[in-house]
Protein backbone atom coordinates (compact mmCIF):
# COMPACT_ATOMS: atom_id res chain seq x y z
CA UNK A 1 0.00 0.00 0.00
CA UNK A 2 1.55 3.37 -0.62
CA UNK A 3 2.48 6.23 1.61
CA UNK A 4 -0.34 8.42 0.17
CA UNK A 5 -3.26 5.74 0.30
CA UNK A 6 -2.16 5.39 4.08
CA UNK A 7 -2.15 8.55 4.85
CA UNK A 8 -5.91 8.96 3.50
CA UNK A 9 -7.41 6.14 5.40
CA UNK A 10 -5.87 7.77 8.38
CA UNK A 11 -7.07 11.12 7.50
CA UNK A 12 -10.09 9.27 7.27
CA UNK A 13 -10.13 7.25 10.33
CA UNK A 14 -9.22 10.71 12.31
CA UNK A 15 -12.02 12.52 10.99
CA UNK A 16 -14.59 9.67 11.50
CA UNK A 17 -13.92 9.18 15.22
CA UNK A 18 -13.30 13.04 16.06
CA UNK A 19 -17.30 13.67 14.63
CA UNK A 20 -18.02 10.30 16.59
CA UNK A 21 -19.19 7.93 13.60
CA UNK A 22 -17.71 5.28 15.38
CA UNK A 23 -20.58 4.07 18.23
CA UNK A 24 -19.29 2.94 21.54
CA UNK A 25 -15.88 4.54 21.16
CA UNK A 26 -14.77 5.63 24.64
CA UNK A 27 -11.16 5.45 24.33
CA UNK A 28 -10.74 8.42 22.33
CA UNK A 29 -8.46 10.52 24.72
CA UNK A 30 -9.49 13.91 22.80
CA UNK A 31 -8.81 15.72 19.16
CA UNK A 32 -5.54 17.29 21.21
CA UNK A 33 -3.90 13.60 20.28
CA UNK A 34 -4.15 14.12 16.65
CA UNK A 35 -2.30 16.90 17.18
CA UNK A 36 0.19 15.78 19.39
CA UNK A 37 0.84 12.93 16.48
CA UNK A 38 0.81 14.92 13.79
CA UNK A 39 3.86 17.63 15.69
CA UNK A 40 5.92 14.43 16.93
CA UNK A 41 6.23 13.24 13.48
CA UNK A 42 7.93 14.21 10.05
CA UNK A 43 4.71 13.23 8.09
CA UNK A 44 3.64 13.69 4.58
CA UNK A 45 3.16 17.58 4.53
CA UNK A 46 0.45 17.80 2.13
CA UNK A 47 -0.81 15.45 4.95
CA UNK A 48 0.17 17.37 7.74
CA UNK A 49 -1.25 20.75 6.04
CA UNK A 50 -4.81 18.69 5.22
CA UNK A 51 -5.56 17.91 9.05
CA UNK A 52 -4.17 21.14 10.52
CA UNK A 53 -6.86 22.82 7.78
CA UNK A 54 -9.15 20.85 9.37
CA UNK A 55 -8.85 21.45 12.89
CA UNK A 56 -9.09 24.86 11.76
CA UNK A 57 -12.63 24.01 9.97
CA UNK A 58 -13.09 21.83 13.86
CA UNK A 59 -12.47 25.33 15.54
CA UNK A 60 -9.57 24.01 17.14
CA UNK A 61 -7.42 27.21 16.17
CA UNK A 62 -4.75 26.77 18.85
CA UNK A 63 -3.83 23.39 17.96
CA UNK A 64 -4.21 24.20 13.87
CA UNK A 65 -2.13 27.17 14.86
CA UNK A 66 0.51 25.64 16.59
CA UNK A 67 0.64 22.77 13.43
CA UNK A 68 1.35 25.60 11.01
CA UNK A 69 4.01 27.13 12.93
CA UNK A 70 5.65 24.12 13.88
CA UNK A 71 5.67 22.63 10.47
CA UNK A 72 7.29 26.30 8.54
CA UNK A 73 10.29 25.49 6.73
CA UNK A 74 10.78 28.11 4.40
CA UNK A 75 9.13 30.70 2.17
CA UNK A 76 8.94 29.48 -0.79
CA UNK A 77 6.31 28.62 -2.77
CA UNK A 78 7.19 24.98 -2.53
CA UNK A 79 6.46 24.86 1.03
CA UNK A 80 2.66 24.47 1.62
CA UNK A 81 3.13 26.34 5.17
CA UNK A 82 4.56 29.01 3.91
CA UNK A 83 3.11 31.97 5.59
CA UNK A 84 1.29 33.00 2.23
CA UNK A 85 -0.43 30.23 2.40
CA UNK A 86 -0.96 30.18 5.89
CA UNK A 87 -2.18 33.89 6.43
CA UNK A 88 -5.25 33.09 3.17
CA UNK A 89 -6.32 30.40 5.25
CA UNK A 90 -6.68 31.93 8.08
CA UNK A 91 -8.23 35.28 7.17
CA UNK A 92 -11.66 33.99 8.32
CA UNK A 93 -10.25 33.19 11.93
CA UNK A 94 -9.05 36.71 13.13
CA UNK A 95 -8.20 35.37 16.36
CA UNK A 96 -6.16 32.16 14.90
CA UNK A 97 -4.19 35.06 12.81
CA UNK A 98 -3.14 37.43 15.21
CA UNK A 99 -2.25 34.48 16.95
CA UNK A 100 -0.38 32.79 13.40
CA UNK A 101 1.50 36.26 12.84
CA UNK A 102 2.64 36.50 16.07
CA UNK A 103 4.33 33.43 16.54
CA UNK A 104 5.58 34.00 12.82
CA UNK A 105 7.22 37.17 13.63
CA UNK A 106 8.53 36.51 17.27
CA UNK A 107 9.16 32.63 17.35
CA UNK A 108 10.04 31.75 13.53
CA UNK A 109 11.73 35.46 12.86
CA UNK A 110 9.86 36.20 9.64
CA UNK A 111 10.53 39.87 8.12
CA UNK A 112 8.54 39.75 5.68
CA UNK A 113 6.95 43.39 5.40
CA UNK A 114 3.45 41.62 4.63
CA UNK A 115 3.70 39.73 7.56
CA UNK A 116 4.53 42.73 10.19
CA UNK A 117 2.43 45.11 8.24
CA UNK A 118 -0.81 42.67 8.44
CA UNK A 119 -0.23 42.33 12.33
CA UNK A 120 0.22 46.10 12.79
CA UNK A 121 -3.31 46.87 11.38
CA UNK A 122 -4.76 43.80 13.40
CA UNK A 123 -3.16 45.55 16.56
CA UNK A 124 -4.95 49.02 14.70
CA UNK A 125 -8.26 46.91 14.75
CA UNK A 126 -8.16 45.70 18.02
CA UNK A 127 -7.58 49.45 19.27
CA UNK A 128 -10.01 50.86 17.31
CA UNK A 129 -12.58 48.72 18.21
CA UNK A 130 -12.75 48.97 21.95
CA UNK A 131 -13.39 51.39 24.49
CA UNK A 132 -10.05 53.13 25.62
CA UNK A 133 -10.13 50.96 29.45
CA UNK A 134 -10.28 48.02 27.24
CA UNK A 135 -7.13 48.49 24.90
CA UNK A 136 -3.95 49.34 26.85
CA UNK A 137 -2.20 45.86 26.28
CA UNK A 138 -2.56 45.46 22.58
CA UNK A 139 -1.97 49.20 22.16
CA UNK A 140 0.99 48.17 24.34
CA UNK A 141 1.67 45.74 22.35
CA UNK A 142 1.58 47.76 19.30
CA UNK A 143 3.81 50.74 20.13
CA UNK A 144 6.39 48.11 21.22
CA UNK A 145 6.41 46.51 17.78
CA UNK A 146 6.38 49.72 15.74
CA UNK A 147 9.68 50.59 17.68
CA UNK A 148 11.30 47.21 17.65
CA UNK A 149 10.30 45.93 13.45
CA UNK A 150 11.64 47.31 10.87
CA UNK A 151 9.36 45.41 8.20
CA UNK A 152 6.21 47.14 8.07
CA UNK A 153 5.08 49.57 5.49
CA UNK A 154 5.79 52.92 7.49
CA UNK A 155 3.99 54.64 4.90
CA UNK A 156 0.86 52.26 4.30
CA UNK A 157 0.91 52.57 8.75
CA UNK A 158 1.06 56.70 9.05
CA UNK A 159 -1.21 57.10 6.25
CA UNK A 160 -3.83 54.88 8.27
CA UNK A 161 -3.22 56.47 11.93
CA UNK A 162 -3.64 59.74 10.32
CA UNK A 163 -7.28 59.61 10.13
CA UNK A 164 -8.05 59.38 13.60
CA UNK A 165 -6.26 61.88 16.04
CA UNK A 166 -6.42 59.10 18.66
CA UNK A 167 -3.03 57.18 17.80
CA UNK A 168 -0.51 60.88 18.07
CA UNK A 169 2.25 58.68 20.39
CA UNK A 170 1.85 55.54 17.42
CA UNK A 171 2.36 58.98 14.91
CA UNK A 172 5.69 60.66 17.19
CA UNK A 173 7.12 56.45 16.94
CA UNK A 174 6.41 56.06 12.58
CA UNK A 175 8.08 59.27 12.54
CA UNK A 176 10.94 58.00 14.60
CA UNK A 177 11.59 55.31 12.58
CA UNK A 178 12.17 57.42 9.75
CA UNK A 179 14.96 59.04 11.57
CA UNK A 180 12.60 62.50 11.67
CA UNK A 181 13.72 62.86 15.10
CA UNK A 182 12.81 66.70 15.07
CA UNK A 183 9.02 65.74 14.45
CA UNK A 184 8.64 62.44 16.69
CA UNK A 185 9.92 63.98 19.50
CA UNK A 186 8.09 67.51 18.71
CA UNK A 187 4.63 65.55 18.87
CA UNK A 188 5.48 63.60 22.46
CA UNK A 189 7.16 67.01 24.21
CA UNK A 190 4.64 69.99 22.57
CA UNK A 191 1.68 68.49 21.54
CA UNK A 192 1.52 65.05 24.03
CA UNK A 193 3.52 67.05 26.65
CA UNK A 194 4.52 63.28 27.40
CA UNK A 195 7.93 64.00 28.95
CA UNK A 196 9.12 60.58 30.19
CA UNK A 197 8.08 58.62 27.37
CA UNK A 198 10.18 61.01 25.07
CA UNK A 199 13.10 60.52 27.15
CA UNK A 200 12.55 56.59 26.78
CA UNK A 201 12.02 56.31 23.58
CA UNK A 202 15.34 58.43 23.04
CA UNK A 203 17.05 55.32 24.78
CA UNK A 204 15.23 53.11 22.59
CA UNK A 205 16.20 55.05 19.98
CA UNK A 206 20.11 54.87 20.63
CA UNK A 207 20.05 51.02 20.78
CA UNK A 208 21.99 49.88 17.81
CA UNK A 209 23.15 52.88 16.70
CA UNK A 210 26.73 55.17 16.88
CA UNK A 211 28.09 57.15 18.79
CA UNK A 212 27.51 59.72 16.32
CA UNK A 213 23.67 58.58 15.45
CA UNK A 214 23.44 58.64 19.36
CA UNK A 215 24.04 61.84 19.87
CA UNK A 216 22.23 63.12 16.83
CA UNK A 217 19.13 61.46 18.91
CA UNK A 218 19.76 62.73 22.17
CA UNK A 219 20.52 66.43 20.97
CA UNK A 220 17.48 66.75 19.45
CA UNK A 221 15.28 66.02 22.13
CA UNK A 222 17.68 68.09 23.92
CA UNK A 223 16.67 70.87 21.69
CA UNK A 224 13.21 70.44 22.15
CA UNK A 225 13.07 69.87 26.09
CA UNK A 226 15.16 73.35 26.20
CA UNK A 227 12.48 75.59 23.75
CA UNK A 228 9.55 74.12 26.64
CA UNK A 229 11.68 74.62 29.46
CA UNK A 230 9.80 78.02 30.10
CA UNK A 231 6.30 76.59 29.92
CA UNK A 232 7.23 73.54 31.71
CA UNK A 233 9.93 74.19 33.89
CA UNK A 234 9.84 71.54 36.70
CA UNK A 235 8.87 68.28 34.26
CA UNK A 236 11.07 69.14 31.60
CA UNK A 237 14.18 70.06 34.20
CA UNK A 238 13.17 66.91 35.49
CA UNK A 239 13.48 65.13 32.44
CA UNK A 240 16.49 66.89 31.33
CA UNK A 241 18.50 66.11 34.38
CA UNK A 242 17.37 62.03 34.06
CA UNK A 243 18.43 62.17 30.28
CA UNK A 244 21.75 63.75 30.91
CA UNK A 245 22.62 61.45 33.68
CA UNK A 246 21.66 58.04 31.41
CA UNK A 247 24.51 56.29 30.09
CA UNK A 248 22.63 55.07 27.10
CA UNK A 249 22.10 58.31 25.37
CA UNK A 250 25.52 60.42 23.94
CA UNK A 251 26.03 63.96 24.45
CA UNK A 252 28.16 65.84 23.55
CA UNK A 253 29.09 67.72 26.80
CA UNK A 254 30.51 71.07 25.92
CA UNK A 255 27.66 71.47 23.93
CA UNK A 256 25.36 70.82 26.71
CA UNK A 257 27.02 72.95 28.91
CA UNK A 258 27.14 76.19 26.48
CA UNK A 259 23.29 75.70 26.07
CA UNK A 260 21.87 74.94 29.20
CA UNK A 261 20.50 77.87 30.99
CA UNK A 262 23.23 79.99 33.07
CA UNK A 263 20.96 79.15 36.77
CA UNK A 264 21.38 75.74 36.14
CA UNK A 265 23.62 74.22 39.08
CA UNK A 266 26.81 72.03 37.41
CA UNK A 267 26.66 70.00 40.70
CA UNK A 268 23.15 68.69 39.28
CA UNK A 269 24.61 66.98 35.98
Amino acid sequence: MNKQLIFGKSNGIFRRIVLKEYSNDDTFPGIWIIGKYILERNLDRSWEFSIAKWLLEQNEEELAVKIFIDKHQNESNDDLFNTNYVMNLLKPHPIALKNYLEDAVFKLMIETDEVHTILVNIYLDQIISKSPNDNEETRYKLQEFLVKSNSYRIQSVLHRINQTKYFKREVALLYGKMNDFQQAFHVLVDELEDFDYAANYCMALSQDKSINDRKIVAHVLFDVFLASLDKHPKEITEALLCLLGNNKVEFNFIEVLKRLPSNWPISSL
